[in-house]
Formats: structure tokens, sequence, C-alpha cells
């Protein structure tokens, strides 16, 4: 858990993992501040521990990755989210690969990848934040590419452009 400070990524590679290496745990929790700033040639990628795809083979096993492998990034609590040239891969144990609940959200460029459940999650629960949701692939989630739900009859400062998606990897 990452709470009331500032947690910085730059282009490489993130890999979930726990100790136990069990599949469906492994879960990144935002309060504060998540930025991660990719490049077009350097994504930042948050995937399973069992993705050899990116980085190589990090387990050393035969064993593939599957939708759910980890739970996801769940941020919440006004959390500020800065997601550009990003790759989540195989989560979604925890409703979705990301998972938003009153979170100012800006993803661009990037792609959500392989989800047990939703793709993306946005939930507000009282007037809401800026969310920018622009130009990013949502591919073979198993759920919803992206939800939107809040309790406010209007939301400002929304933008959700130049998305595409496809059930299929």
């Amino acid at each position: 858990m990452h709470r009331n400070g500032l947690l910085k990524l730059d282009p490489g590679r993130v890999q979930v993992r726990r100790p136990d290496r069990n599949r469906g745990t492994g879960v990144l929790l935002i309060s504060g501040t998540l930025e991660a700033l990719g490049t077009a040639e350097s994504k930042v990628a948050f995937t399973s521990f069992w993705d050899d795809e990116i980085g190589g083979d990090t387990d050393g096993t035969a064993a593939l990755p599957a939708p759910g492998d980890w739970q996801g990034i769940v941020a919440t609590d006004e959390a500020h989210v800065n997601l550009d040239h990003v790759s989540i891969r195989y989560g979604g144990k925890a409703g979705a690969n990301l998972r938003m609940v009153d979170v100012n959200l800006s993803l661009k460029n990037s792609e959500i990848w392989r989800s047990a459940a939703k793709g993306l999650a946005v939930t507000f629960t009282g007037g809401g934040q800026p969310l920018l949701v622009r130009d990013n692939a949502f591919v073979g989630n198993r759920g919803y590419a992206a939800s939107l739900s809040s309790a406010a009859p209007a939301l400002v400062g929304l933008d959700l452009s130049g998305n595409n998606g496809s059930a299929t990897v």
C-alpha cells in the first residue's frame, strides 16, 4: 500500500509478485499519488509473475500467465493516478485490472489487457474528480472494457476519447 505519498515509476518493467507465488494475490493499493510515465518504446508494465512476454522468464517455469493472476491496481481516497504508455496485464481479481474509487485519473496511450473481470472500473461516490481516459486499448478483458458509475447527477472534467477495444488478444 502506498498512502499519502508519491510513487513514481519510470519506463521499464514492474512485476507483481508474492513470495508464496499464489495466483490471485498481489495488489497495488494507492491512496496517495501514482505516476507511471512510460514511452511508446518502453512502457511501464504491471503484470503477472508468470508473464514471460515482458522481461523474459522470471519465474523459472513453463507456467503461462492467466487473467486474475493478481488483483490489479486499486486506488481510493481522492488519490491521483497519472498513467501514460502503461501496460496492465493479467490482473482483475479485485474486479478490474485498474479499479478507481473517488480518484483523479489520467490514463493515456496505454493497454489494459486480459483482466479476469473489467479492464477499468471507475466509481465516484460523491461529486467526482477529473477523469481523462484517452487513446487506450482495452484487449481481451473478460468483463466490460471499462465502466463508470457516479452518485453525482453530472460529472465535470470528463474526457473519454480515442479509446478502442477487442475481445481477443
